[in-house]
């Protein structure tokens, strides 16, 4: 090289790189103008440069935020519980996911959420009582910055079906602690009460199944040992065999108990053999006539 020119690009105390010069046309060397014009242009590319690199830090931030955006959507478009937030500057629900529409009534997902909610359903208390609009939690929670905890509560749907549900409810705050929103999830109690309705009827069951074989048993026992008359032997085994078989019967109905825990706790063990299925039902027969029943 027989002319040279270099400037450095910099940004307060950052190197951000350099301009370098050769070989001047028609000249032997760089002019002091060549270098203030090179400087200039040094200055203005340290500009360019923090704009672009500041561009991409907007633009890296703008695309992880939206990533972030669609990570909670789908996360509270997936949750089994409903999920309502109101905005307190408008007074309006901003957000309802998929389960609070099915909830709600809401079919699909309107383009107006406050005219589709204010012909959803209907808040009752347990008491049948309606709710007014002002004492519902998320309402309560967004103008009065109560929270509320595990409010039982029937939804009333315009189709005519009442879901049992749990409601929380919360108030967003902002930077200066002024209440900028409000959040309400609502569980459905539906499964949880026909767990409870098939419990009850689980029991009614074998209630009624352990008072047949305990009857028959104490039945025999109080025949054999109330009669004034004592019975041939041929009677007192015919009753002792009815008390052997019943008592037969009311282990099995304790071991099926056992198994339907052991089921519950996913610890049963199972051994399939072949049965004589004429055999399983003429026991069948047997059982129910003996029980009382009507042989047909």
């Amino acid at each position: 090289m027989t002319s040279f020119l270099g400037v450095p690009i910099r940004q307060g105390d950052e190197a951000l790189g350099n301009i370098y010069l050769t070989e001047k046309l028609g000249e032997a060397e760089f002019s002091q103008d060549d270098e203030d014009l090179l400087v200039h242009f040094a200055g203005q590319a340290a500009i360019a440069i923090r704009n672009a690199r500041r561009f991409q830090s907007e633009q890296e931030s703008r695309l992880e935020a939206e990533a972030v955006r669609n990570r909670l959507e789908t996360l509270v478009n997936t949750s089994p519980v409903g999920v309502l937030v109101a905005d307190a500057a408008s007074g309006d629900v901003v957000l309802v996911n998929r389960e609070a529409e099915r909830l709600l009534g809401i079919s699909d997902r309107p383009d107006d959420i406050k005219s589709a909610l204010d012909s959803a359903a209907v808040f009752r208390q347990q008491d049948g009582r309606e709710m007014e609009p002002e004492e519902q939690p998320l309402q309560r929670a967004l103008y009065r910055g109560e929270n509320s905890r595990a409010m039982e509560m029937r939804l009333h749907l315009p189709d005519g079906r009442t879901i049992p549900t749990l409601v929380n409810a919360s108030p967003i705050y902002g930077a200066g602690d002024e209440i900028t929103g409000a959040i309400a999830v609502i569980q459905d109690l539906t499964p949880i009460e026909e767990i409870e309705r098939l419990r009850s009827e689980f029991l009614g069951m074998v209630s009624h199944e352990f008072r047949t074989p305990l009857t028959a048993i104490k039945g025999s026992a109080a025949t054999v040992l109330g009669s004034r008359t004592p019975f041939d032997a041929y009677e007192t085994r015919e009753f002792f065999q009815i008390i052997d078989e019943q008592a037969d019967r009311l282990r099995d109905l304790v071991n099926n108990l056992l198994d339907i825990t052991r089921i519950e706790a996913g610890v049963l063990s199972v051994s399939p053999a072949s049965t004589d299925l004429a055999r399983l039902l003429e026991e069948a027969r047997s059982a129910f006539v003996q029980a009382g029943g009507v042989q047909i």
